[in-house]
Formats: structure tokens, sequence, C-alpha cells
């Protein structure tokens, strides 16, 4: 049986252009280069290819360093993960370990990749000599910015840190990076006695929080603007502002023009200071103590700036009248 010109060129063509994209593919996997050597403070191991003298970065890639900053304590980072086509692909693992008198402390940073922006689920743990979590930092990026649940733990008891406050922060943020719903922070002082602090949001805007202790029962600070909040929303062109994304703008509310501003400050200090942690990082020192001595340049290679564009809460001037 032969095969006509025209079905034999069908069957031909895909096995031509499978073939070429092998081809393409096996001659890209020939021309990679490994590096192993001396990267910035530390040791890197990386494959890559280069184009009219410029370096691409592909494949998997570590880096460690260790310094020896007296003769009974150092430190100790090790960096694994991908690049694709110079940019950070899939998981990638930052650990950094302090030895002290034989005794480690190691914090781990974890999270996902795409095209260089993190999504998904990003967590920092520190765990003490004793091998308890100290602190605990779980955030959630959609194209590099942070939105839905997220979660911040610290015991400073066990790092006998003055002045020795545990606390649990929890909350959301919407897809524009606001805070929404519930915030609690629940901590408890030097002197063992027990607080929690509410703040309630609609879409960054605070319109509820209370202050209580545990111990006692007693209701320290509260302040209700519920209805204010659900008049404004209802009777102004507040929701068409918070998605123009614009920094500084206005509503109309009640035949009145009032300016809106946005600020990175949030209601909790140490929540303003976690989320501009995750924003503002492309590589990773975390703990205050912990010597940083150039990561930043070795480390933020292939990785994009995280978007904050979007404020995390605003203030409105009608409502601090």
């Amino acid at each position: 049986m032969k095969l006509s010109l025209n079905k034999l060129s069908k069957i031909i063509a895909p096995l031509i252009i499978t073939f070429a994209i092998v081809s393409f593919l096996n001659c890209e996997a020939q021309n990679l280069k490994t590096f192993h050597g001396k990267y910035d403070n530390g040791l890197a191991d990386y494959t890559y290819y280069e184009k009219d003298y410029e370096r691409f970065y592909e494949g998997p890639f570590s880096f460690s360093q260790t310094l020896s900053i007296t003769n009974d304590y150092k430190e100790i980072t090790k960096v694994s993960g991908k690049f694709h086509q110079d940019l950070k692909q899939g998981l990638w693992k930052y650990t950094f370990t302090r030895i002290s008198k034989g005794k480690s402390s190691v914090e781990t940073v974890s999270g996902s990749y795409v095209n260089g922006e993190k999504v998904g689920q990003w967590i920092d743990i520190l765990l003490s000599k004793t091998g308890r979590a100290v602190k605990k930092s779980l955030v959630n990026f959609a194209a590099n910015k942070l939105v839905g649940h997220f979660l911040y733990s610290y015991d400073s008891d066990e790092m006998f840190v003055p002045p020795n406050t545990n606390y649990v922060i929890e909350g959301n943020l919407t897809e524009n990076g606001l805070l929404d719903g519930t915030v609690i922070m629940n901590y408890t002082e030097y002197n063992k006695n027990k607080f929690q602090t509410i703040y309630k949001y609609r879409k960054g805007l605070c319109y509820w929080n209370l202050s209580r202790n545990l111990s006692t029962g007693e209701i320290t600070n509260k302040t209700d603007r519920t209805d204010l909040v659900e008049d404004i929303f209802k009777n102004s062109n507040l929701d068409q502002v918070l998605k123009s994304n614009k920094s500084d703008t206005s509503i109309v509310y009640k035949n009145q023009k009032y300016n809106i501003s946005f600020y990175r400050k949030v209601d909790f200090s140490i929540l303003s200071d976690i989320f501009e942690y995750w924003e503002t990082k492309t590589s990773f020192g975390f703990d205050e103590g912990f010597s940083k001595n150039d990561l930043t340049s070795a480390l933020q290679h292939g990785s994009k700036p995280v978007e904050n564009i979007n404020p995390l809460v605003f203030i409105a001037v009608l409502l601090e009248k």
C-alpha cells in the first residue's frame, strides 16, 4: 500500500518538528557550563549558559558560607534551589545556623517561585538550641503579592531575650493585600499575665478593636465604628477607589470630598515589621543578630521585587474626627 505525498508529509512534518525541538534542547544542555568556587563571601555551585557575554543561570543552585565570629561562635548559611532562564523557579530553601559553645540554633526559610516571583506559602521557622520553635512566620503570596492567611508567633522566653514577651498574631489579607476580617494577637508579658488584642477590618479599614486582660477579664480599650464604616462603604465610592491602586486619592461621602492617604503602618507595630520583612527581602538573613555580610548581592539573583503598591491599611481623614 502506497502513501500519497500529501499523507506522507502529514506524518513526517510533526516528526521533523519534534526532532528540531529535541535537538535544540540537547544543544542547550550541551552548552551549559558549571561554576564551582568563590561566590561573594561563600562558595556556590550552579550551571549556566552565556549569550553575548551575559550569564544566564539554568538548573540547580547551591550556596554555603561559614563565618567564624569568635573561637567558640560561628554562623553557617546554606541556600538551595533552581533557576530557569535566569529566574528562580520551584522550591527554595534558606538555612541559617548559629553554633555557640557546641550548641546550635537553626532558622529555616522556604517557599516557591514562579518566574522569579514568590507564590504560595512561605514559612520562616527558628529553632532554639533545645529544638523548640522560637519563631514562626507564615505568609502566602500570589504573583509576588502578600495575600491570604498569615501567622506569626514568638517565644522570647526560650531565647531569654527581655522583656520575655510571648505572642501569637493571626489574620488575613485580601487579594489586593489589604487587611480583612479579624486579626487577633494573644500575648503573655514577663509577669506571665495574659492579654489579647483584637482588630476587625473591612478591606483595610479598621472598624472595631478591643484590648483585654485575659488573666482578670478586664477590658482596657474598645472602639466601635462599625455603623460609620458600613455607611461609608454604602454611600461613597470607596470600593472603586480601593480598586484603583492609587497611593493618594479621595472619596465622596455625603456630598463631601475627603482625602485618603495610604500608609504602611498597621495597628500592631510587630505586624508592620512582619509585612515589611517579607516584602523587602529578596535574600534572607532573618534573625537580627545574624551577620548578613553581603548575602544580599549573592542571593537576590533571579528574584523580582515583591509588589507592595497596595497598602495594608488606610486611614480616612473623616474617621479621625
